[in-house]
């Protein structure tokens, strides 16, 4: 995807990252290689299997974004050209940095209702499982008790017989 695709934001998405290094290295890295280009408000890196490779430079203004895109994308970093392009989604620290923390606030409760929905259809699904299994478990002792017909197979019963 091309710079052009992707609405003009303050974070920069970058790929095609060494994954071999560790993650602290990896921003500081990043992080002492773009500061020439404006102040950078925040580096994420994450080393998940999903992640391994991309990272995320905020910038605290779009023209310091932009020139560090135009300069950098298709560079050489630990020996790999790196690809940039304006992130898809704003950052939370652009969030906090322009509009305070009431806008991560707002996000946060639609989140936090999101999950609650997500997490009360599986705590529903989770206790319909367990029903299933307590009613399966139920039959098991009643197939196990039918079977028992004489009774010396049963503790109570065997204790009876052994007195």
């Amino acid at each position: 995807m091309s710079e052009t695709t992707q609405n003009p934001n303050t974070t920069l998405y970058l790929r095609n990252l060494p994954d071999k290094i560790h993650k602290q290295e990896l921003r500081q890295q990043l992080y002492f290689r773009f500061q020439s280009y404006g102040r950078i408000l925040d580096v994420v890196a994450l080393k998940t299997d999903k992640l391994r490779g991309q990272a995320w430079i905020v910038f605290d203004v779009l023209s310091a974004a932009t020139a560090a895109m135009r300069a950098e994308n298709g560079s050489r970093f630990y020996s790999k050209p790196i690809s940039i392009q304006y992130a898809k989604s704003t950052s939370n620290a652009t969030k906090i940095h322009k509009g305070g923390a009431g806008e991560m606030y707002n996000d946060a409760q639609k989140h936090v209702q999101r999950m609650t929905i997500s997490n009360a259809s599986e705590t529903s699904l989770g206790l319909k499982r367990a029903r299933e299994a307590e009613e399966l478990q139920r039959k098991d002792r009643e197939a196990a008790e039918a079977h028992n017909i004489d009774g010396a197979d049963t503790p109570n019963k065997r204790a009876r017989v052994d007195t």
